[in-house]
């Protein structure tokens, strides 16, 4: 309940991030894999808290952990990125030539 308090709060017209924030980290607390992703959201785009790129890869792990799909992919995306690997569209086919 408190991550979707939190994700009904990225959605209000204007947005309240700093409150979606606090009730996103109380479900994260409370073990929410979706509290988890969307902790990880926030301080990945710096909404409602400090961007943080380490904050952010923590909680998207947390909730990749959990089982929180959604995470795993922003997951495996950042450590792509921080290895400085290029990674293809999946649907692009790339030539060999």
């Amino acid at each position: 309940m408190r991550a979707q308090l939190g994700a009904f709060y990225t959605r209000t017209t204007p947005p309240d991030f700093r409150e979606a924030a606090k009730w996103a980290q109380k479900a994260a607390q409370g073990g929410s894999p979706l509290g988890d992703y969307l902790l990880g959201w926030l301080y990945e785009h710096g909404k409602g808290v400090t961007k943080d790129g380490s904050l952010d890869m923590q909680w998207y792990t947390e909730g990749a952990n959990a089982g929180e799909p959604p995470s795993s992919g922003r997951d495996r995306l950042h450590d792509t990125e921080r290895l400085g690997r290029q990674h293809a569209h999946p649907r692009r086919r790339v030539d060999p030539s």
